[in-house]
């Protein structure tokens, strides 16, 4: 910001920075001085002149470049180099027919011979396309058995410890799911789905970081309504145990999204409310 302040109380502004060309504007200064640096410039100094300026002249009647007229809304960098004097004549009142012929607009196109950096290469970290069912495992960069990545989602944060988790729970998804998280005070998950189908949610928990019950008390919201409320894995299952949570029935929302938020409650300790797999299943 502060060289678009500088640029502009000179008087000129560019608009492309790299396009080698500055458009006029009204100046705040009545005169300023450039000191150019000879080992780039070839000219010592470039100045700009507005006479008449003040608060009630902000509209340019004329202006010369070294000394001979000049009709032109802009110079080029060029003209900045080589140095000179830039003088305007200021006045209460825009003159329509100074800068207002087409040959006097800045060209919107950029210099010849100029060529755009290459591109880089694109990204290999394509969006997951995901088909039914969904299978998910949270808040990890690898695939645990035919649960995909959570590879796109860019709230909450994500940990893991290489803990043995008891899977003996009904449902329960391989044990490396659970040995990830995805967690946050407020997070969410858009799955877009069939319009027209309901589905089965399965929500997969297990509490391997907090190691008393009380300690971290979450809220769950799917599609909008509550599903679990203050919901305490350790005090559910205990540390280092799965808990799946089934939620049959549900349908998709306006946009045909299936949207899993996960929150702290207001309540907890820990406000860091955590998930580490998500399956969706047509019903």
């Amino acid at each position: 910001m502060s060289a678009w302040y500088v640029f502009s109380a000179l008087g000129f502004y560019p608009t492309n920075p790299v396009g080698g060309v500055y458009v006029i504007g009204s100046p705040l200064v009545r005169r300023a001085t450039l000191h150019l640096d000879r080992a780039h410039y070839s000219g010592r100094t470039f100045t700009i002149i507005a006479d008449r300026n003040s608060p009630q002249n902000i509209y340019i009647q004329s202006a010369t470049l070294n000394g001979k007229p000049w009709r032109k809304s802009w110079f080029t960098h060029a003209d900045l180099a080589a140095g000179g004097t830039l003088r305007l004549r200021m006045g209460p009142k825009p003159n329509l027919n100074w800068g207002s012929d087409l040959t006097d607009c800045p060209p919107s196109g950029m210099p010849a011979g100029f060529n755009y950096a290459a591109l880089p290469a694109p990204s290999t970290n394509t969006p997951t396309i995901w088909s039914l069912p969904i299978r998910l495992v949270a808040g990890s960069d690898d695939p645990v058995g035919n649960f995909l990545p959570d590879l796109n989602m860019m709230q909450g944060q994500t940990n893991a410890a290489d803990v043995n988790v008891d899977t003996t729970a009904a449902g329960a998804a391989p044990a490396g799911v659970y040995q990830s998280e995805r967690y946050g005070s407020d997070f969410s998950y858009t799955f877009p789905v069939p319009r027209h189908g309901r589905y089965n949610v399965r929500l997969h928990f297990a509490e391997i970081f907090e190691d008393a019950p009380g300690q971290r008390l979450e809220n769950v919201q799917i599609n909008g309504q509550p599903v679990l409320t203050n919901f305490d894995v350790a005090a559910t299952a205990g540390f280092n145990k799965a808990v799946v949570k089934d939620f049959p029935d549900i349908t998709p929302d306006a946009q045909g999204n299936i949207v899993v938020r996960i929150t702290a409650a207001p309540n907890s300790p820990d406000q860091n409310a955590k998930i580490s797999g998500i399956e969706i299943m047509a019903r």
